[in-house]
Protein backbone atom coordinates (compact mmCIF):
# COMPACT_ATOMS: atom_id res chain seq x y z
CA UNK A 1 0.00 0.00 0.00
CA UNK A 2 1.55 3.02 -1.02
CA UNK A 3 1.64 6.42 1.27
CA UNK A 4 0.90 9.74 -0.16
CA UNK A 5 4.54 10.92 1.19
CA UNK A 6 5.76 8.05 -0.72
CA UNK A 7 3.57 8.51 -3.56
CA UNK A 8 5.18 12.25 -3.85
CA UNK A 9 8.69 11.37 -3.73
CA UNK A 10 8.52 8.25 -5.93
CA UNK A 11 6.72 11.14 -8.55
CA UNK A 12 9.82 13.01 -8.14
CA UNK A 13 11.96 10.52 -8.97
CA UNK A 14 10.08 9.30 -11.72
CA UNK A 15 10.40 13.09 -13.05
CA UNK A 16 13.88 13.38 -13.00
CA UNK A 17 14.46 11.05 -15.51
CA UNK A 18 12.33 12.63 -17.98
CA UNK A 19 14.04 14.20 -20.56
CA UNK A 20 16.23 17.80 -19.60
CA UNK A 21 14.92 17.59 -16.34
CA UNK A 22 17.17 16.24 -13.09
CA UNK A 23 20.49 15.81 -15.63
CA UNK A 24 22.70 15.37 -13.11
CA UNK A 25 20.72 13.22 -10.62
CA UNK A 26 20.46 11.30 -13.68
CA UNK A 27 24.11 10.77 -14.46
CA UNK A 28 24.64 10.47 -11.21
CA UNK A 29 22.58 7.46 -10.63
CA UNK A 30 24.13 6.04 -13.95
CA UNK A 31 27.58 6.06 -12.14
CA UNK A 32 26.17 4.22 -9.47
CA UNK A 33 27.86 0.17 -8.82
CA UNK A 34 25.47 -1.40 -10.95
CA UNK A 35 23.43 -3.76 -8.48
CA UNK A 36 22.15 -7.37 -9.79
CA UNK A 37 19.06 -7.63 -11.62
CA UNK A 38 15.85 -8.59 -8.78
CA UNK A 39 14.86 -12.00 -9.29
CA UNK A 40 11.22 -12.82 -11.57
CA UNK A 41 8.36 -12.75 -9.47
CA UNK A 42 5.74 -15.79 -9.91
CA UNK A 43 2.94 -15.00 -12.50
CA UNK A 44 1.06 -16.10 -9.33
CA UNK A 45 1.84 -12.87 -7.33
CA UNK A 46 1.31 -10.34 -9.53
CA UNK A 47 -0.51 -7.21 -8.78
CA UNK A 48 -3.83 -7.47 -9.48
CA UNK A 49 -5.20 -4.21 -11.48
CA UNK A 50 -8.56 -2.24 -10.25
CA UNK A 51 -10.03 0.27 -12.39
CA UNK A 52 -11.85 2.37 -10.16
CA UNK A 53 -13.74 4.89 -12.10
CA UNK A 54 -15.79 3.52 -15.13
CA UNK A 55 -19.01 4.09 -16.79
CA UNK A 56 -21.25 1.89 -18.41
CA UNK A 57 -22.21 1.61 -22.48
CA UNK A 58 -20.47 0.55 -25.38
CA UNK A 59 -20.26 4.32 -27.09
CA UNK A 60 -21.52 8.00 -25.60
CA UNK A 61 -25.25 7.19 -27.07
CA UNK A 62 -25.18 4.27 -25.09
CA UNK A 63 -23.69 5.63 -22.13
CA UNK A 64 -25.71 8.87 -21.97
CA UNK A 65 -28.88 7.50 -22.78
CA UNK A 66 -30.66 5.92 -19.43
CA UNK A 67 -33.67 4.61 -21.51
CA UNK A 68 -30.98 2.88 -24.41
CA UNK A 69 -28.64 1.40 -21.24
CA UNK A 70 -31.53 -0.18 -19.36
CA UNK A 71 -32.56 -2.17 -22.03
CA UNK A 72 -29.01 -3.08 -23.16
CA UNK A 73 -27.52 -3.22 -19.71
CA UNK A 74 -26.93 -7.25 -19.78
CA UNK A 75 -24.78 -6.74 -23.01
CA UNK A 76 -22.76 -3.67 -21.41
CA UNK A 77 -21.69 -5.41 -18.50
CA UNK A 78 -20.32 -8.65 -20.63
CA UNK A 79 -18.97 -5.58 -22.97
CA UNK A 80 -17.01 -4.28 -20.11
CA UNK A 81 -15.88 -7.46 -18.70
CA UNK A 82 -14.66 -7.92 -22.32
CA UNK A 83 -12.64 -4.77 -21.92
CA UNK A 84 -10.95 -5.34 -18.92
CA UNK A 85 -9.69 -8.92 -20.01
CA UNK A 86 -7.60 -6.87 -23.00
CA UNK A 87 -6.18 -4.51 -19.97
CA UNK A 88 -5.96 -7.53 -17.86
CA UNK A 89 -7.94 -5.97 -15.13
CA UNK A 90 -9.66 -8.22 -12.48
CA UNK A 91 -12.36 -5.64 -11.11
CA UNK A 92 -13.80 -2.75 -12.20
CA UNK A 93 -15.85 -0.06 -9.76
CA UNK A 94 -18.36 0.96 -12.21
CA UNK A 95 -19.63 4.61 -11.27
CA UNK A 96 -23.44 6.26 -11.84
CA UNK A 97 -24.14 9.83 -12.12
CA UNK A 98 -27.58 10.18 -11.27
CA UNK A 99 -29.97 10.87 -13.12
CA UNK A 100 -28.48 10.77 -16.37
CA UNK A 101 -26.14 7.45 -15.41
CA UNK A 102 -28.89 6.10 -12.64
CA UNK A 103 -27.48 4.04 -9.77
CA UNK A 104 -30.18 1.27 -10.42
CA UNK A 105 -29.04 0.53 -13.80
CA UNK A 106 -25.30 0.37 -12.42
CA UNK A 107 -26.27 -1.97 -9.78
CA UNK A 108 -28.38 -4.10 -11.29
CA UNK A 109 -24.83 -4.28 -13.67
CA UNK A 110 -22.81 -5.38 -10.86
CA UNK A 111 -25.44 -8.41 -10.17
CA UNK A 112 -25.04 -9.50 -13.61
CA UNK A 113 -20.73 -10.24 -12.96
CA UNK A 114 -20.71 -9.83 -9.53
CA UNK A 115 -17.56 -11.29 -9.49
CA UNK A 116 -16.00 -8.71 -11.61
CA UNK A 117 -18.32 -5.93 -11.45
CA UNK A 118 -18.57 -3.64 -8.25
CA UNK A 119 -20.70 -0.56 -8.55
CA UNK A 120 -20.79 2.87 -6.48
CA UNK A 121 -23.87 4.61 -5.96
CA UNK A 122 -24.69 8.46 -6.73
CA UNK A 123 -27.13 10.51 -4.56
CA UNK A 124 -28.02 14.40 -5.01
CA UNK A 125 -27.27 15.69 -1.70
CA UNK A 126 -30.59 18.37 -2.37
CA UNK A 127 -32.85 15.60 -3.18
CA UNK A 128 -35.61 13.90 -1.00
CA UNK A 129 -34.00 11.69 1.99
CA UNK A 130 -30.85 11.62 0.56
CA UNK A 131 -29.31 9.71 3.60
CA UNK A 132 -32.13 7.05 2.98
CA UNK A 133 -31.22 6.63 -0.23
CA UNK A 134 -27.43 6.14 0.68
CA UNK A 135 -28.85 3.30 3.24
CA UNK A 136 -30.91 1.64 0.72
CA UNK A 137 -28.03 1.72 -2.18
CA UNK A 138 -25.82 0.58 0.73
CA UNK A 139 -28.03 -2.10 2.09
CA UNK A 140 -28.21 -3.38 -1.97
CA UNK A 141 -24.39 -3.46 -2.47
CA UNK A 142 -22.81 -0.21 -3.22
CA UNK A 143 -19.97 -0.03 -2.72
CA UNK A 144 -18.37 3.64 -2.67
CA UNK A 145 -20.17 6.99 -2.78
CA UNK A 146 -20.31 9.15 -6.03
CA UNK A 147 -20.58 13.16 -5.76
CA UNK A 148 -20.77 14.67 -9.25
CA UNK A 149 -19.82 18.21 -8.99
CA UNK A 150 -23.16 19.22 -11.19
CA UNK A 151 -24.78 17.06 -8.38
CA UNK A 152 -23.85 19.35 -4.97
CA UNK A 153 -21.80 22.72 -3.66
CA UNK A 154 -18.72 21.59 -1.01
CA UNK A 155 -20.35 24.80 1.15
CA UNK A 156 -23.48 22.57 1.60
CA UNK A 157 -23.87 21.16 4.84
CA UNK A 158 -25.99 18.72 3.59
CA UNK A 159 -22.92 17.05 0.82
CA UNK A 160 -20.81 17.14 4.33
CA UNK A 161 -23.27 14.73 6.13
CA UNK A 162 -23.50 12.15 2.98
CA UNK A 163 -19.85 12.52 3.76
CA UNK A 164 -20.16 11.05 7.16
CA UNK A 165 -22.64 8.83 6.45
CA UNK A 166 -21.00 6.79 3.93
CA UNK A 167 -17.86 6.75 6.19
CA UNK A 168 -19.72 5.52 9.02
CA UNK A 169 -20.86 2.45 6.57
CA UNK A 170 -17.18 2.18 5.34
CA UNK A 171 -18.09 3.10 1.88
CA UNK A 172 -15.30 5.26 -0.16
CA UNK A 173 -16.32 8.60 -1.21
CA UNK A 174 -15.16 9.44 -5.24
CA UNK A 175 -15.07 13.13 -5.97
CA UNK A 176 -14.67 14.39 -10.37
CA UNK A 177 -13.86 17.33 -11.00
CA UNK A 178 -12.82 19.33 -14.38
CA UNK A 179 -13.00 23.17 -13.47
CA UNK A 180 -12.13 22.72 -9.99
CA UNK A 181 -13.84 24.88 -7.30
CA UNK A 182 -12.09 27.35 -5.62
CA UNK A 183 -13.17 26.17 -2.31
CA UNK A 184 -12.75 22.23 -3.08
CA UNK A 185 -9.58 22.09 -2.36
CA UNK A 186 -9.86 23.02 1.21
CA UNK A 187 -13.16 21.00 2.20
CA UNK A 188 -11.29 18.34 0.70
CA UNK A 189 -8.42 18.97 3.31
CA UNK A 190 -11.55 19.43 5.77
CA UNK A 191 -13.31 16.11 5.45
CA UNK A 192 -10.16 14.16 5.03
CA UNK A 193 -9.48 15.41 8.38
CA UNK A 194 -12.72 15.50 9.96
CA UNK A 195 -12.87 12.07 9.19
CA UNK A 196 -9.85 10.84 9.73
CA UNK A 197 -11.07 6.96 8.61
CA UNK A 198 -12.59 7.60 5.57
CA UNK A 199 -11.42 6.75 1.99
CA UNK A 200 -11.23 9.54 -0.62
CA UNK A 201 -10.87 9.45 -4.17
CA UNK A 202 -10.53 12.65 -5.93
CA UNK A 203 -9.96 12.72 -9.58
CA UNK A 204 -9.25 15.96 -10.47
CA UNK A 205 -8.68 16.93 -14.75
CA UNK A 206 -6.11 19.38 -15.92
CA UNK A 207 -8.52 22.15 -16.13
CA UNK A 208 -8.23 24.68 -13.12
CA UNK A 209 -5.69 23.04 -11.03
CA UNK A 210 -4.80 27.10 -10.72
CA UNK A 211 -7.28 27.13 -7.80
CA UNK A 212 -5.46 23.91 -6.19
CA UNK A 213 -3.67 25.89 -3.53
CA UNK A 214 -0.54 24.32 -1.81
CA UNK A 215 -1.12 20.56 -3.28
CA UNK A 216 1.40 19.32 -1.29
CA UNK A 217 0.11 20.26 1.72
CA UNK A 218 -3.12 18.90 1.06
CA UNK A 219 -1.67 15.27 -0.40
CA UNK A 220 0.24 15.21 2.43
CA UNK A 221 -1.90 15.53 5.43
CA UNK A 222 -3.57 12.92 6.92
CA UNK A 223 -0.73 10.94 6.27
CA UNK A 224 -2.92 7.73 5.44
CA UNK A 225 -2.69 5.48 2.25
CA UNK A 226 -3.87 6.35 -1.17
CA UNK A 227 -6.34 3.49 -2.71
Amino acid sequence: MIHRREFLKSALVAGAALPGIGSQMVETLAQAPQQPPPTPRPATSAVSKIDIHVHLGRDQNEQFNPDQLRTNVSAAAKWLVEQMDKQNIEKSLIVPVDPIMPTEIYMQAAKEIPDRLLAACSVIPRTQNPVQQLQRWHEAGARALKLQPMQYDPRDALAERLVYEAVKRGMPVLFHHTNVPRNFPEWLEHIATTFGDGQFDAVICLEGLEHLVDPVRLIGEPAGPIR
